[in-house]
């Protein structure tokens, strides 16, 4: 879950080149061209066509209930967690039965996607999981693949 709320965060622009060539643009009275909607780092990884690795998923079933209730809700002027009001409202809407664990469980996921989304906005913020050699060999093209996933997370867009 933590993995999918780095990969859909959008990090903050701590440009400050930017925020002057706005002020510059204010200061000559002329209207400034809107900016680009940026982009999350899925959508920035697949534009440069970086390998996206998910992590082992041992309950897809689980996530799979999740993201039909909804990671996480409106909570004033940020995302805020499930309740289990939600979740008793997604139960009684879709004549679902969780088990007391499952309803639990999806709260505490939510509260996790929910907190790494809010960590996520750092530009500098490392990814929470990232694939592991497995044998005691290494495997130089899967390392390469994970330092091109990671530096390609922190490059920004590309430059016009």
């Amino acid at each position: 879950m933590r993995h999918l709320a780095w990969l859909g965060a959008v990090p903050r622009d701590t440009s400050a080149d930017q925020e002057r060539d706005h002020q510059a643009l204010r200061r000559e009275q002329r209207k400034p061209a809107p900016k680009p909607k940026p982009k999350s780092r899925q959508e920035q990884m697949e534009d440069d066509g970086v390998l996206i690795e998910l992590p082992p998923n041992p309950a897809p079933f689980i996530i799979e209930r999740l993201m039909e209730v909804g990671p996480a809700m409106g909570g004033g002027m940020e995302r805020a967690p499930i309740t289990f009001t939600e979740i008793e409202n997604w139960q009684a809407s879709t004549w679902s039965r969780l088990m007391p664990w499952e309803s639990r469980l999806l709260r505490r996921l939510s509260v996790a996607f929910v907190a790494e989304t809010h960590r996520a906005e750092e530009p500098d913020c490392p990814p929470p999981w990232i694939d592991e050699v497995e044998e005691p060999q290494l495997d130089r093209a899967k390392i390469e693949r994970n330092i091109r996933s990671a530096l390609a997370a922190f490059r920004g867009p590309p430059a016009e």
